[in-house]
């Protein structure tokens, strides 16, 4: 093990300390979208699982980004534990490996990130665009009643999930018939809103808060690694120095 003096001690130790913190946050970013993809009992499972769902909400777009995050969160995990055993270690090549690799994961985890936030964007745009005009058909002559009967159950599910009714309230129904058959029961609220704002606080919560902390420490590990590689490497210095010294008295 590399003496890498007071100074770099400090480092290591500070490093370690990181790396457990992003261990940590890697495991909860990982347990989070497991959850979110495959627990029954999770939002997401309850909408994916349900086929009428699908014609009004982007059930893909949310699937893929939550299996980008789940492969995201095993990927921090098992770097926060090569970086461990490289700042325990004072191992140059593996710090050198660990901080490339840090730094391509910052880029990308950044990039993830703002495409997701327009993702969302994108997915909340066609939800409202998608949930109207499931009202207009419900509202329409023209809908034949198979028809309506899916799109009410679909609407009925939001409503019993989301404890709402229609798209921005029960007004947006043309009789209290579609109110009965297409709420389960009497919500005054839309289910536009209620059903993005519940979205955004589990996504904040279990997917932005994590992974932005993680995106911090990542940038705070790209500053420090250099600094314990040059640490290592001055210790050497003096290491071999030593004993050129040793050698040339014996």
């Amino acid at each position: 093990m590399a003496r890498t003096g007071f100074f770099g001690s400090i480092i290591r130790i500070f490093l370690a300390i990181i790396n457990v913190v992003f261990l940590l946050l890697g495991l909860s970013v990982f347990i989070a979208s497991a959850v979110l993809r495959w627990s029954g009992d999770s939002i997401l499972n309850k909408i994916t699982s349900d086929e009428g769902v699908k014609s009004i909400l982007n059930v893909s777009a949310i699937n893929s980004v939550s299996l980008v995050l789940l492969i995201l969160g095993a990927f921090i995990t098992v770097l926060s534990l090569i970086g461990l055993c490289g700042t325990c270690c004072t191992n140059r090549f593996f710090l050198v490996v660990y901080e490339i690799t840090i730094i391509i994961l910052f880029i990308f985890h950044g990039i993830l990130l703002v495409v997701a936030a327009f993702k969302s964007g994108t997915i909340e745009s066609e939800f409202r665009k998608a949930l109207n005009k499931t009202i207009d058909d419900l509202n329409s002559d023209q809908t034949s009643e198979s028809d309506k009967t899916e799109k009410c159950s679909s609407l009925k599910f939001f409503s019993e999930l989301f404890e709402c009714c229609g798209a921005n309230g029960p007004s947006d129904f043309k009789n209290v018939t579609l109110i009965n058959d297409c709420c389960f029961k009497d919500y005054t609220d839309g289910c536009a809103d209620r059903t993005i704002k519940s979205f955004k606080e589990n996504g904040v919560n279990l997917i932005v808060i994590p992974n932005s902390i993680v995106l911090g420490l990542e940038f705070f590990i790209i500053l420090l690694v250099p600094f314990l590689i040059g640490r290592i490497a001055r210790a050497r210095r003096l290491y071999e120095e030593e004993e050129r010294i040793k050698k040339s008295l014996s």
